[in-house]
């Protein structure tokens, strides 16, 4: 017997940067990419909000927190239809970035001022505005992920946002 899509339980420190995960919080789960700076701390962009916060925040990872982890095997796709212009893109939470440094998507920060971070998903990097290094390049406010089984050869849409 196998369980789809493939997961296991885990503490959040030990999950790597990219993995997709779902995370409870009291009587809510939400959806949550692990993302990395570049000193190894890591955060949890949260997809669909939580009691922490409203959908993509970032939340700090603690030391004693489980989630159910899907790993990395999975893949982002951007509405074609939802692209905007960069600029407009920068002060929104949940927008994609697809740029010559990168692929990013932006959130909130769950403690302090709040301010929009940058989240580059294909490697690690978590950044302000001033250091953000993509400012050209394409901006999406709905996308999807879907999951992806490379031996029963599937895939299947495991989060989608609308933007704007």
């Amino acid at each position: 017997m196998e369980i789809y899509p493939s997961q296991q339980v885990q503490l959040a420190k030990k999950c790597t940067h990219g993995d997709l995960l779902k995370v409870s919080f009291f009587n809510e789960e939400a959806v949550a990419i692990v993302a990395q700076n570049a000193d190894g701390a890591k955060e949890l962009i949260l997809l669909n909000g939580s009691p922490f916060g409203e959908a993509f925040s970032l939340l700090p990872v603690s030391d004693d927190l489980e989630v159910r982890n899907f790993g990395s095997n999975w893949r982002l796709l951007p509405d074609e239809n939802a692209s905007v212009k960069f600029n407009e893109g920068l002060n929104k939470s949940g927008t994609v970035f697809v740029t010559a440094a990168g692929i990013y998507l932006s959130g909130r920060e769950t403690q302090g001022f709040r301010d929009v971070k940058y989240c580059r998903l294909d490697d690690v990097g978590i950044f302000g505005f001033s250091a953000f290094p993509g400012r050209k390049g394409s901006a999406f406010t709905s996308w999807k992920i879907e999951i992806i089984d490379q031996e029963l050869k599937v895939s299947e849409t495991f989060f989608s946002h609308c933007g704007e």
